[in-house]
């Protein structure tokens, strides 16, 4: 009895001792097929899982590195701009408004603009409701009312420029929202207080939205502003909105005003650069 307890004992043992090394051997196996079996696939997921990673984490940039890269872009569109000659259709609706922004009374006027860079070479009016208008274009026209209300919203976007503060405001998925106003508390005539609206891939302006601080000639005035980068290459506007006030009858009755311009169908006539290189 007692030698048969003590064999089934020895087999049970051995029946252990072999599975255990089954297993062992079984494990040894797999560790030394994984490397060669898996390791490109290690080597994938590790570099998905980097890249994930980068995207997942925003590239901040600064409001100085923002501003610096909207300013160089912008001076160098600029003279880009200076080699083209191209051409534009204008549309002008001006007149008074109501209290809810529509128009009570207003003019249209259709020019077709003809420009080099920022110059404008000609400009012939092809529909206006005013006969003055027909028979009295003038191309400076518009310089000169912009002298008259002093507005210059040619500023320099540097985070130390002396007149103004700018502060980042809001971080779309397409814009850099640059807020701007004046350092001092009580600004300057014809300074402005808006928003830059900053393409994030081209660090272009695409939209001026601002009021402009103790105007010229008039008691208000705001202005929105589009603009766009050509497929051949000018930079250019496509839209403008100007809202104001004026006081007549030595300021006893308002009139409140608005401007809109629609600017497009433009063509490139003339590449003076790529003429140069030819």
């Amino acid at each position: 009895m007692t030698a048969n307890l003590k064999f089934r004992r020895d087999i049970r043992r051995k029946k252990l001792i072999e599975t255990e090394k089954y297993y062992i051997l079984k494990n040894h196996a797999f560790r030394q097929k994984l490397p060669v079996n898996h390791i490109l696939m290690i080597y994938l997921i590790a570099f998905f899982l980097i890249v994930l990673t980068n995207l997942a984490i925003p590239q901040d940039l600064s409001l100085e590195e923002i501003l610096k890269r909207a300013q160089k872009t912008f001076e160098l569109q600029q003279e880009n701009n200076k080699a083209f000659i191209y051409e534009y259709t204008e549309r002008i609706i001006a007149g008074k408004i109501s209290k809810e922004g529509e128009f009570e009374k207003a003019d249209t006027v259709y020019s077709r603009v003809k420009m080099r860079g920022d110059e404008e070479l000609s400009r012939e009016i092809v529909y206006s409701h005013s006969e003055s208008e027909k028979e009295k274009p003038d191309k400076k026209k518009s310089e000169k009312e912009n002298k008259k209300l002093g507005v210059d919203i040619d500023v320099e976007l540097t985070i130390d420029n002396p007149d103004y503060v700018f502060e980042l405001v809001d971080d779309t998925a397409q814009f850099y929202v640059i807020s701007i106003a004046p350092r001092k508390k009580k600004p300057d005539k014809g300074q402005i207080k808006g928003k830059y609206f900053i393409d994030k891939e081209s660090f272009l302006i695409k939209t001026m939205d601002f009021e402009v601080l103790r105007p010229e000639k008039v008691k208000e005035l705001k202005m929105h502003l589009d603009f766009t980068k050509l497929d051949e290459g000018p930079y250019v506007m496509t839209d403008m909105e100007m809202r104001g006030r004026v006081k007549i009858l030595f300021g006893v009755i308002n009139v409140r005003f608005r401007v809109a311009g629609q600017f497009y169908d433009y063509r490139v006539l003339e590449n003076e650069e790529f003429k140069e290189t030819e």
